[in-house]
């Protein structure tokens, strides 16, 4: 009896795992399709979209759905460095070495235009070479690794926020690389995909640091209201946070306070 009932919480799990897959990839899925049929969406803008979808598809291990989106943001025509999208079109077809030798003259190609940028990738360029030309790669060589933000070196930051370019700055993060107070993060995520995305860092962090008082914490707060659909709460949560922020006058905070207005339920 006990492992006939094993079996049956065992079905429901994996069901319940399906499901939850299932509704993320339709929430991203949703999302990106409705910024699309908006009106006047610029053609850079559409190529934000799609490398966003992509990289939430890896975040989920969907890796069909992932090169979808990185193969659309590639075929479209808009002047920037697709030197992330090939890098991880790569990576999920490292396995078909015909589609990387396929790959490689435009990688080649973005690698060149982005100049001393990208000197730091010789090393990846030449294994990918190496690879195509049938030399048994190094294990250790990081060429079928993906990489995030590659294409938007030119761009700054906290200048990009600042414009309200939210998914643009999204973008040139590294969702693997976060910290536990990396609250800029969860912030730029939540404008992008509003609720389809749980605030991850900002949940750990103030349960750890349920009484910090930074501006960090105040930004994640920000979050949590705005997330808990309560507009007195969010309203009251932004107010406190741009005050804690305007106090730090030794550094310039201008991009989040700007993030942080124009956050609106």
């Amino acid at each position: 009896m006990k492992s006939v009932l094993i079996f049956i919480l065992l079905l429901s799990n994996i069901a319940w795992a399906k499901t939850s897959f299932k509704k993320q990839v339709d929430v991203i899925e949703s999302n990106i399709l409705s910024e699309i049929k908006k009106h006047k969406i610029t053609k850079k803008r559409e190529y934000y979209l799609y490398l966003l979808a992509s990289r939430e598809y890896m975040q989920i291990n969907y890796s069909e759905k992932a090169k979808e989106y990185l193969n659309k943001a590639l075929e479209l025509d808009v002047d920037i460095n697709k030197f992330e999208v090939l890098v991880n079109l790569i990576s999920l077809n490292w396995l078909d070495k015909e589609k990387v030798k396929n790959y490689y003259p435009q990688l080649l190609k973005e690698y060149k235009s982005g100049g001393k940028k990208l000197m730091r990738f010789d090393p990846y360029i030449s294994g990918v070479k190496s690879y195509i030309d049938g030399e048994k790669l190094d294990k250790n060589h990081p060429w079928n690794k993906t990489v995030y933000g590659y294409s938007f070196i030119e761009e700054n930051h906290n200048r990009l926020i600042e414009e309200k370019k939210f998914k643009e700055a999204l973008a040139q993060l590294n969702p693997n690389g976060r910290s536990e107070t990396d609250a800029m993060f969860d912030l730029l995520q939540t404008h992008v995909f509003g609720h389809a995305k749980k605030p991850s860092t900002c949940s750990k962090m103030l349960k750890k640091y349920p009484k910090a008082s930074g501006y960090t914490a105040q930004i994640c707060r920000v979050v949590l209201a705005y997330h808990s659909k309560d507009k007195k709460k969010l309203k009251v949560a932004k107010e406190k946070a741009i005050s804690v922020i305007k106090d730090r006058k030794k550094y310039n905070k201008k991009h989040m306070i700007v993030a942080v207005k124009e956050l609106q339920l």
